[in-house]
């Protein structure tokens, strides 16, 4: 079948479950017969991550520890292959095919009880790998609340610039 479907929207300022979504936030989409493909820039406010997971039913978001206020802005886009329905085996996943390019800034936010008045990031998935980079600022964050971990009470603030990858997130 040879149909694409292409779309795009730009959002006045709304609210979705207590997070606000900034005036001029824009989406984009493409189905097409073999590939998939999205974008989203714009800005978010207020979002709470352990509210989205209960909502979305994600368990490992759904959790105390994620109770956030997080204020960002970002810019994501991606694609993948698409496959007929049933194409896929048990277990298989387009992982490998799949390409994602992120990048953003928090600004006063607040996740794990700790601040991040400032936080830069982006992150690239393609071919399977990832890689990408943080730069940030944070305050009064406790490890021990963190990791679970009564013996490692404390308060740590600082800086943190790291970069990060994996060769291949397909590996079992």
């Amino acid at each position: 079948n040879g149909t694409t479907i292409e779309g795009d929207a730009e959002l006045n300022r709304s609210t979705v479950e207590g997070e606000t979504i900034g005036d001029g936030t824009v989406a984009t989409f493409s189905v097409a017969p073999n590939a998939i493909s999205y974008s989203a820039k714009g800005n978010v406010a207020d979002l709470d991550m352990q509210r989205l997971g209960r909502k979305l039913e994600l368990a490992a978001l759904a959790k105390p520890a994620y109770a956030s206020d997080l204020n960002a802005a970002f810019d994501v886009s991606g694609s993948m292959p698409r496959r007929a329905p049933g194409a896929r085996k048990e277990g298989e996943t387009s992982l490998a095919e799949m390409t994602l390019t992120a990048s953003g800034t928090l600004t006063n936010s607040q996740i794990m009880g700790g601040t991040i008045p400032e936080l830069a990031f982006q992150a690239n998935l393609a071919n399977g790998a990832l890689h990408g980079e943080v730069n940030a600022r944070f305050e009064n964050f406790d490890p021990a609340a963190i990791a679970a971990r009564p013996a490692l009470k404390a308060n740590v603030s600082g800086t943190v610039n790291a970069t990060f990858a994996a060769a291949d997130l397909t590996a079992r």
